[in-house]
C-alpha cells in the first residue's frame, strides 16, 4: 500500500486532525476513559455495544501512540 493512502487514513500522523476527534473535543460532554498502554507484540480487543465510542477510543489511542499504531 502506498504511504500517502495510509497517511490519508491516519490523519493524526500529519498536521491535520481527525474530524471525529475534533468534534468530540468541542463537545460539552466529556468522558474519562482508562488509558491503554500499547506494548509491541500484544493483541488488544476492544468490544462493546454499538455507538458507545469504541472507534473514538481507538483513534485517541492512535493519536497518543503515533509512532507505533496503525489504525
Amino acid at each position: 500500500m502506498e504511504r500517502n493512502k495510509i497517511i490519508q487514513q491516519n490523519p493524526w500522523w500529519g498536521l491535520q486532525d481527525d474530524a471525529d476527534l475534533l468534534e468530540i473535543s468541542k463537545s460539552e460532554f466529556k468522558i474519562e476513559r482508562t488509558s491503554l498502554e500499547i506494548v509491541k507484540g500484544k493483541l488488544y480487543l476492544i468490544k462493546g455495544p454499538r455507538r458507545v465510542g469504541k472507534t473514538i477510543y481507538l483513534k485517541q489511542i492512535a493519536r497518543a501512540n503515533r509512532e507505533s499504531v496503525l489504525y
